[in-house]
Order: C-alpha cells, then structure tokens, then sequence
C-alpha cells in the first residue's frame, strides 16, 4: 500500500515539475531517434522499451520510477506487421496521452 502512494506521489511531483519547467517533449525529435534505434524485425515490445527509454533520457522530470510506472500502464495495441514508424508513432501518442492524464490525478 505504501508503495502506491510513494508511486502515487512521486508521479505527481515528476508531473508538476514537468507542466512547471514547460518540459513537453519534443514528439518529433523522440520519434526520429527511436526509428533510429529500431530495426524494421523489432517487436511491438522493442518499440515501446525504445520510447521510454528515449523519454526517459529526454524529459528530466521524468524518473526511472516514473518511466516505469508508464511501462507498466501503458496497454497499446500496436500491429507487428505495420512498419516501424507507425509503430513509434502509435507508442508515443499512447505515452504522451498517459503523461496529461497524470498530470490531471
């Protein structure tokens, strides 16, 4: 139980310095970097760890407990035979969409 309300609270003090410093992450500049990373045989699951981590590293409100959080409630249904742009591009909206609805808790 306190462990949620630690997970709880760290979020909302991730968030809040998030929406403060006006830290939106660049979607354009993550994007390119995970089709970078990606290969055209990475899974759905590749794609999505190669979001966060890119997140992580490019959002510094955000922490490791935060970027797993999102892991762990981020359900995307993504299709493994469209291409790897489509993929990320499907992942990060999921991601970003998750992060304004933390900031509204």
């Amino acid at each position: 139980m306190s462990s949620q309300i630690e997970a709880h609270s760290g979020q909302q003090r991730a968030l809040e310095q998030f929406v403060a410093t006006g830290a939106q992450p660049d979607s354009h500049q993550i994007h390119r970097s995970v089709v970078e990373q990606a290969s055209a045989d990475s899974s759905p699951q590749t794609i999505r760890d190669h979001v966060l981590k890119t997140l992580c590293r490019q959002v510094p409100a955000l922490g490791v407990a935060d970027i797993h959080d999102l892991r762990v409630s981020l359900d995307v249904d993504v299709d493994a035979d469209s291409p790897v742009d489509a993929q990320v591009t499907t992942v990060l909206q999921a991601a970003v969409a998750m992060l304004d609805e933390w900031n509204h808790l």
